[in-house]
C-alpha cells in the first residue's frame, strides 16, 4: 500500500523546526566572544529586526511565506507515493523552483538513494529467481563420449559449482554400463562430458538448448547486469569524493575591508565551527558536511557486500579485494571536520584510493597479477607451504622522511 508524501513531510514540523532553529542560533550567538560574533550577529539581528517589523505591519514574516510555500507544494502530491523516486525528484524540482534548494537536495538525495535500492532489489529478485529455476543435482550421471554404452557419474563441487568426475580406487572414472548391469541409470539430459586438452574427462558442462543451459545463460547475463549496476554505484561515489575535494579546495573566504584584509578557513576555522553551530544555512562548511553526509549514505554495508561480490573470488585478487574493502570500511569513520585540515584531505584521499582500487578489482577477470592491476596499495603474495594457499599481505607504505 503506498504511504502519501504527507506522511514524510508537513509544513507544520516545518515551522517547529524554524523556531527551535531560531531560539538555537539566538543562543548560539549569545555564547559567542566580541570578536567571534562579528559581522554574523550584526546580519542576524538585522535580519530578526527586519522579521520583527514585517510582523508588526500584518506583512508575511520569512517563516510564514516559507511554510505556507511549503504546504503549497506538498498538498500536490497529497496522495502519492512516497516510495516512488520519480515523485521525491519531482518534488525537489519543485522545491528547487520555489527557491529553497536545501529542501531540493534533501529529497533529490533521498530519491537517489531509494532508486539504487530498488534497482539493487530488482536486480537480486532476478538471480534469486534465475538460481531457482535450475538446483544442480548433487550426483548426476552423463554419456561416456569415449564408450556410447557407458555413463560416468559425477558429483557437484559446492565450492565451485561445478561436477567433478567420480573416481574408483585405481583412480579411473566411475562407469556405469547402460545395458546390462540392470541398475537404473538416471542419464542426465542437462549435462555432457567435458574432455581435457589431452582427452581426459575432468568434468561436465551443459547440454545447449537445455534447461540448464538456459539457466546458466540467464544466470551470467544477470550476474553481469549486477555487476555493472555495483561498478556504477561505486562511480557515483567517486563523483560524491571530487565534490568534497572541490568544497574543500574552495573553502578560503577573504574578510575585512579596504586594505585591512585577510583570508579566513570557512570549514575548518574556530570562526566556522561557531556558525555551523548555529545552525545557519549554506556555509561552506554545512555543504562539507553534506558532502560528507552523502559519501557515507553511498557506502553502507549492502553497497560493500555488493562490491565483494562483483570482485574476483578465489586465489589472490579475492584477497585483495577484502582488504581493500575491510581498509575502505575503516576510512569512513575517519571523516570528521574536527580534525586538522591536511588530516581530513588524507582521509578522504584514502577513501578515494580504495574505492578506485575496488573499481579496478571488480573489472578484473581474477586471472590477472596484482602487480599488473596498478593499484594504489601494495600487496605482496607468499604461497601457505602446507595448503600451498596464495597468503596476501598489504605491504604499508614508509612515510618519506622530510630532511
Amino acid at each position: 500500500m503506498a504511504t502519501g508524501i504527507t506522511g514524510l513531510f508537513s509544513a507544520g514540523d516545518l515551522a517547529s523546526a524554524e523556531n527551535q532553529s531560531m531560539r538555537d542560533r539566538a543562543m548560539a550567538v549569545a555564547k559567542l566572544g566580541k570578536g567571534e560574533a562579528g559581522a554574523y550577529a550584526a546580519g542576524l539581528g538585522s535580519g530578526m529586526l527586519i522579521e520583527g517589523l514585517a510582523g508588526m505591519a500584518g506583512m508575511k514574516t520569512r517563516n510564514q511565506k516559507k511554510q505556507e510555500d511549503v504546504q503549497n507544494i506538498l498538498s500536490r502530491y497529497s496522495t502519492a507515493d512516497q516510495n516512488d523516486p520519480k515523485v521525491l525528484f519531482s518534488l525537489s524540482q519543485d522545491f528547487i523552483q520555489a527557491g529553497y534548494p536545501q529542501l531540493s537536495q534533501s529529497f533529490a538525495e533521498r530519491a537517489r538513494t531509494l532508486s539504487d535500492t530498488l534497482e539493487d532489489n530488482r536486480v537480486n529478485q532476478q538471480v534469486a529467481d534465475a538460481n531457482a529455476r535450475f538446483t544442480k543435482k548433487p550426483t548426476i550421471e552423463v554419456g561416456n563420449p569415449n564408450n556410447s554404452s557407458q555413463t560416468i557419474r559425477m558429483q557437484l563441487n559446492p565450492d565451485t559449482n561445478q561436477y567433478e568426475v567420480i573416481r574408483d580406487a585405481d583412480g579411473n572414472p566411475y562407469v556405469t554400463d547402460k545395458f546390462s548391469t540392470g541398475e537404473d541409470v538416471n542419464l542426465s539430459t542437462d549435462f555432457m562430458a567435458v574432455k581435457d586438452e589431452d582427452g581426459n574427462i575432468i568434468g561436465a558442462t551443459e547440454i545447449p538448448g537445455s534447461p540448464a543451459d538456459k539457466a546458466a545463460k540467464e544466470l551470467e547475463r544477470i550476474t553481469a547486469l549486477k555487476e555493472q549496476l555495483t561498478i556504477g554505484q561505486a562511480n557515483n561515489v567517486l563523483e560524491l569524493v571530487d565534490s568534497a575535494f572541490d568544497i574543500y579546495n574552495d573553502r578560503m573566504t577573504e574578510v575585512g575591508k579596504g586594505v585591512v584584509k585577510s583570508t579566513r578557513d570557512a570549514i575548518f576555522s574556530v570562526e566556522a565551527k561557531a556558525l555551523s553551530a548555529t545552525g545557519y544555512p549554506g556555509t561552506k562548511r554545512k555543504n562539507m558536511e553534506n558532502a560528507i553526509l552523502a559519501i557515507t549514505a553511498n557506502i553502507g554495508f549492502d553497497k560493500l557486500q555488493a562490491m565483494r561480490e562483483a570482485s574476483p573470488t578465489g586465489g589472490a585478487l579475492g584477497q585483495v579485494a577484502i582488504q581493500e574493502l575491510v581498509a575502505l570500511q575503516a576510512s569512513l569513520g575517519s571523516l570528521s571536520l574536527d580534525q586538522q585540515p591536511e588530516v581530513f584531505y588524507a582521509n578522504l584521499e584514502k577513501i578515494q584510493d580504495h574505492y578506485k582500487n575496488m573499481l579496478i578489482l571488480m573489472n578484473a577477470k581474477g586471472t590477472e597479477e596484482i602487480k599488473d592491476l596498478k593499484l594504489s596499495s601494495t600487496y605482496e603474495v607468499t604461497k601457505d607451504p602446507v595448503s600451498g594457499e596464495p597468503i596476501v599481505t598489504l605491504v604499508e607504505k614508509k612515510q618519506e622522511s622530510a630532511f
